[in-house]
């Protein structure tokens, strides 16, 4: 994990937004955020700051956190999760494994385009001031969404789509019933 990693993980783990930690630091909420995406080198200074701050931070009593070390690592807890929720509602099939793959790799799209979103919140909003657009990431999101809830429907993972399966599971009539027996 390099040093933006560790600054993003604890201040995750200490529930900071970028603002916080920047201040704790004496840095810019901008430089934090290019630190943390590894888009700039951290100063001596900084690392200097940041390790006494770990070192507080270590001296403290603490209850141990788990931290997704990477968007594989995500995709599987998420998938075992859709898996585990098909089953549950007995929808689960082998021949959905496609797209529980596709569905998963948008929970992360949509978690990381989410995250990036708070980390870069105040540029997003004074370009929607000054342009009077949404900006690009926004539009990404509010896509992801719309991809979500079609992958969720397929899956049927929630209650509209698990109703419609229901209902056309339930026969007609007594003929329909009667034939029924014999599919």
């Amino acid at each position: 994990m390099n040093f933006g990693e560790q600054l993003k993980a604890y201040r995750k783990k200490k529930n900071l937004t970028q603002k916080q930690l920047a201040e704790m630091l004496d840095i810019s909420r901008n430089y934090l955020s290019e630190v943390e995406r590894s888009k700039k080198n951290p100063s001596s200074e900084l690392k200097e700051r940041a390790s006494s701050l770990f070192k507080k931070e270590s001296k403290e009593p603490q209850k141990k956190v788990e931290f997704l070390t990477n968007k594989q690592d995500l995709k599987t807890i998420y998938k075992k999760r859709v898996i585990s929720d098909m089953k549950s509602l007995n929808t689960y099939k082998i021949e959905f494994e496609q797209i529980i793959d596709i569905y998963t790799d948008l929970l992360v799209q949509y978690r990381n385009s989410l995250d990036q979103y708070q980390n870069e919140k105040e540029a997003h909003d004074a370009y929607m001031i000054e342009t009077g657009k949404k900006p690009a990431l926004v539009l990404v999101i509010e896509n992801l969404r719309k991809d979500i809830i079609t992958y969720s429907d397929r899956l049927t993972l929630n209650p509209k789509s698990i109703q419609s399966t229901i209902s056309d599971s339930k026969p007609k009539s007594k003929l329909a019933e009667v034939l029924k027996g014999f599919g």
